[in-house]
C-alpha cells in the first residue's frame, strides 16, 4: 500500500502541476487579449501609449504567474521522475515439480513488504516497483508445499528472473483404517540429498564458482588430492561418482582429468547454465545404475527472454559467454561457452607448460502440444597441455625438452530428451544419448564411444 500510495501522490502532483501550467497560460492568453481590445477602443481618447499604460500592470502580474507556474511545474517533475528510480522488477513461472505443468493461481509474496501477485493460466507472475535490495520470495498454493527462495537480489530497471517447482502436498482428511500387509516395501526417496542454487554456488567462499568445489565442502565428502577437484565420497574412488547433465551421463566431468587418476581441477559445466544441483550422497535409486559413491544430477536452465541476449562473464574458471533466448516455431535454447586463460598467463611468464581447455554446452528445447516435450542437448570440451617457453633463458639449459608434455584430452555427448505427460499426476522420461572421450599424447592415442538408453517413470 504504501508503494501504491507514493506512486498515486508522485503522479497526482505531476498532474496538478501540468494543470496549473496550462491555466495560467490560457490566462495569460486571455489577459493579453483584453489588454488589445481595450487599445483598439480607448486610442482615439487618450492615444495608444496612454492604453497600454492604463493595463501594463495587469498584463505584468500575469506575465509573472506565468513564469512562476512553469518553475512550479519544472521543480515538481524531478521529484515524480525521483520516486520511479531504484526500483526493479520480479517475474518467472510457477509449476508442478513432478509433471512441470503450470500452477495458475499461486500465490507469490515478497517477504517483508506488500508486494505480491497471482500467477496467471500459464503459470507465469511479475511483481514491478520492488526497491533496489535483497528479498525472501515465498510461494504458496493449496495442495503444494510452501516453497521460500532467499538471497533475491533486485538491480535498479532490471527483471529478476525467479522459477519455482512446487512439491504436491497431502491434504489431511478423515481418519482411514489401513492394514499393511506381510513385507514392507522402502520408498524410493533418496535417505541424504543436497540441492543447490546457482546463487548458493556463486556465493560459496574458496569454490571459484565450481560445482565441483562447492560439494568438497559437504559431509561425507573428501578431496582426491590438493590441487584435484575429483570427489571421494564415503571413501571410494572418483570413478564411482555419476554425474548427470540433464539425464545425460558426462563420463569426465572436469578438465585435465582422466579414469583411474587424481588429476582434474575444474568442471567443465559453467555455473552460469545451470537452474539448479542435486547431490545423492547414499541410498539414491537403482535407476542411477551400478555407481556406488554418489549421484550429481545438474539441470540446465530454461529459457525465459523474449529475444537472445548474451552474457558475458569471468571468473578464475576463465572467459565465458552465455545465450538465453526463443527459437523459431515456439522453441528455445541456451548456449555456454567458455575458454580458460591459464595459458595465456604460463606464457606470459616464459614456463614450460601451457595448459589451455575450452567446453560448450547447448540445449534446445520444443513442446510438442500440452504432453509431449522434447529437447536436444550437447556438449563437448578439450583439453590442450604443450610444451612452449623455456624453463631459464641461460645457455646452460637451453637444451632441455619436454615433448613429452604434449597433450589433448577430448569428449563430448549428444543427447534427446523426451517427456510425455500421460496423466494429470505423472509422466515418462525417455532419454537416448552418444558419449565420446579419448585423448592424444606424443606416444599414445585412445578413443572410446559409449551409447546409452534410460527410459523411467514418475508420478
Amino acid at each position: 500500500m504504501i508503494e501504491q500510495a507514493t506512486e498515486i501522490s508522485g503522479t497526482f502532483t505531476l498532474l496538478l502541476g501540468l494543470i496549473s501550467g496550462i491555466s495560467l497560460l490560457v490566462g495569460g492568453i486571455v489577459n493579453m487579449n483584453i489588454m488589445l481590445n481595450y487599445v483598439s477602443e480607448h486610442k482615439q481618447e487618450i492615444g495608444l501609449r496612454k492604453a497600454v499604460e492604463a493595463r501594463i500592470d495587469k498584463h505584468t502580474m500575469s506575465s509573472v504567474l506565468y513564469v512562476l507556474s512553469i518553475l512550479c511545474f519544472l521543480l515538481l517533475l524531478p521529484a515524480n521522475a525521483r520516486s520511479q528510480n531504484n526500483k526493479g522488477s520480479i517475474e518467472g513461472r510457477v509449476v508442478d515439480r513432478t509433471t512441470q505443468q503450470p500452477l495458475p493461481g499461486a500465490n507469490i509474496i515478497v517477504e517483508g513488504t506488500p508486494m505480491g501477485a497471482a500467477a496467471d493460466l500459464d503459470g507465469n507472475y511479475f511483481i514491478k516497483n520492488v526497491p533496489m535490495g535483497t528479498y525472501q520470495i515465498k510461494v504458496s498454493m493449496i495442495g503444494y508445499q510452501v516453497e521460500v527462495k532467499t538471497d533475491v537480489a533486485v538491480s535498479t530497471n532490471r527483471v529478476t528472473m525467479v522459477n519455482f517447482e512446487l512439491k504436491p502436498k497431502i491434504l489431511e482428511g478423515e481418519e482411514v483404517m489401513v492394514t499393511a500387509g506381510y513385507f514392507d516395501k522402502d520408498g524410493d526417496t533418496p535417505v541424504s540429498a543436497k540441492s543447490l542454487t546457482p546463487r548458493e554456488i556463486r556465493s560459496s567462499a574458496g569454490s571459484t564458482e565450481d560445482i565441483f568445489r562447492v560439494i568438497q565442502s559437504m559431509p561425507g565428502v573428501s578431496v582426491a588430492g590438493g590441487r584435484s577437484a575429483n570427489l571421494v565420497v564415503r571413501g571410494g574412488a572418483p570413478d564411482e561418482n555419476l554425474t548427470l547433465l540433464d539425464n545425460i551421463e558426462i563420463y569426465s566431468p572436469l578438465h585435465f582429468s582422466r579414469s583411474g587418476s587424481s588429476m582434474g581441477f575444474i568442471s567443465i559445466i559453467n555455473p552460469s547454465l545451470l537452474e539448479g544441483v542435486d547431490f545423492l550422497t547414499g541410498g539414491f535409486p537403482a535407476k542411477y545404475g551400478d555407481k556406488m559413491s554418489s549421484v550429481l544430477k545438474c539441470n540446465s536452465k530454461k529459457a525465459t527472454e523474449p529475444v537472445i541476449i548474451p552474457i558475458v562473464n569471468v571468473n578464475l574458471g576463465g572467459f565465458g559467454l552465455f545465450l538465453d533466448g526463443p527459437l523459431p516455431g515456439g522453441g528455445s535454447l541456451v548456449f555456454s561457452g567458455r575458454r580458460g586463460f591459464f595459458d595465456l598467463i604460463t606464457s606470459a611468464m616464459n614456463r614450460p607448460v601451457a595448459p589451455q581447455y575450452w567446453d560448450f554446452v547447448s540445449k534446445a528445447s520444443y513442446n510438442l502440444g500440452a504432453k509431449h516435450n522434447f529437447s536436444l542437448v550437447g556438449f563437448y570440451y578439450l583439453d590442450q597441455i604443450d610444451k612452449t617457453g623455456s624453463v631459464s633463458t641461460g645457455p646452460s639449459e637451453s637444451g632441455m625438452k619436454y615433448d613429452y608434455i604434449n597433450l589433448d584430452n577430448y569428449g563430448g555427448a549428444v543427447g534427446v530428451n523426451w517427456r510425455y505427460l500421460f496423466s494429470p499426476r505423472g509422466y515418462m522420461l525417455t532419454t537416448a544419448a552418444v558419449t565420446e572421450n579419448g585423448w592424444n599424447s606424443v606416444h599414445t592415442r585412445r578413443f572410446s564411444s559409449v551409447y546409452h538408453f534410460r527410459n523411467g517413470i514418475a508420478v
